[in-house]
């Protein structure tokens, strides 16, 4: 006896919208596991195939097996793809990238099925007859080793999945020049009556008459948990006041963190010192322990 599924187009596309919708506004569940793994590991290979085999074949096995390996690819093309954009290899970049590519792939295949009489388009079944097991010793044994292939493979990935290995633990700290680049930091401040007059940023001709000198600094938490930061700007051992977005520091800046979130922000500050070649450190700190022996920093002419 056969049950008929039809292409499951229709159904996949559903189930991908329901994990993307799922994914970005409910909590990580069992569910949310099974239908990730078949999101990456079938459905993109699946709409392939159908797009470029969309007549009826008669061999789910080798359909599921080539489905198989084609998603395999497109999800690593895919992340590669996503590497060399601003957006970078996260969840929401591939959830919306492998979703995209599921469901414009899968109208390509509607397209072609419809071009098909339709006892000839793509359509799924499950057989429960015994007939699947009829014929030689070595076909039996083939499907029996795929069989048992598919299920260990995906046994593998449920308790890699559930299980993951917590890679190396580290913070990244960086600092920007005013334009938001590794270049045109400030390197020359004049003081009038104490006060901020004129800076001078490196690789730029003219000095800009402000009353500050400015920096980007960013935070990227790779600590593989919630992470409490805290910010310190010290010139020649001293620590110094600076501004955040209107907000005045004085001493230290608290910065919460999740697991791979990334924080970036302008800075300005008015030192007082005068003196040459001054050393301005960014301090970043945990629980008052600084994380870095040779913190980022700058060299300043102050006069």
């Amino acid at each position: 006896m056969k049950i008929k599924l039809g292409n499951g187009l229709i159904p996949i596309n559903l189930l991908v919208l329901g994990l993307v919708a799922v994914s970005l506004f409910v909590a990580a569940s069992p569910i949310q596991m099974v239908l990730g793994l078949l999101f990456i590991l079938l459905f993109p290979g699946y709409v392939t195939t159908a797009a470029l085999f969309p007549r009826d074949t008669g061999i789910p096995l080798e359909r599921l097996i080539l489905s198989l390996g084609i998603s395999f690819m497109v999800a690593a093309l895919i992340g590669m793809g996503l590497n060399y954009t601003d957006w970078g290899i996260t969840l929401k970049s591939v959830l919306f990238g492998v979703g995209a590519y599921v469901i414009i792939v899968s109208v390509v295949a509607w397209l072609r099925l419809l071009q098909l009489p339709p006892a000839e388009r793509l359509s799924l079944s499950i057989d429960l007859s015994s007939d699947f097991w009829n014929g030689n010793i070595f076909s039996r044994l083939v499907s029996a080793l795929v069989i048992i292939s598919i299920i260990a493979a995906v046994s593998t990935l449920f308790y890699t999945v559930a299980n993951p290995k917590i890679g190396e633990r580290f913070t990244e700290l960086y600092i920007l020049g005013v334009e938001g680049k590794a270049m045109n930091y400030p390197s020359e401040i004049v003081l009038v009556d104490g006060r901020v007059s004129e800076v001078q940023y490196d690789g730029i001709t003219e000095s800009k008459n402000e009353p500050f000198a400015r920096l980007k600094i960013g935070i990227i938490n790779h600590q593989s948990a919630n992470t409490e930061y805290q910010l310190q700007l010290v010139l020649d051992e001293a620590p110094i006041r600076f501004d955040v977005e209107g907000q005045t520091v004085d001493g230290y800046l608290t910065i919460n963190l999740g697991d791979g979130e990334k924080w970036e922000k302008d800075i300005s500050f008015s030192p007082t010192t005068t003196g040459a070649n001054l050393k301005l450190n960014i301090i970043l700190a945990v629980a008052g322990r600084p994380l870095f022996e040779d913190p980022p920093h700058i060299f300043l002419n102050i006069k």
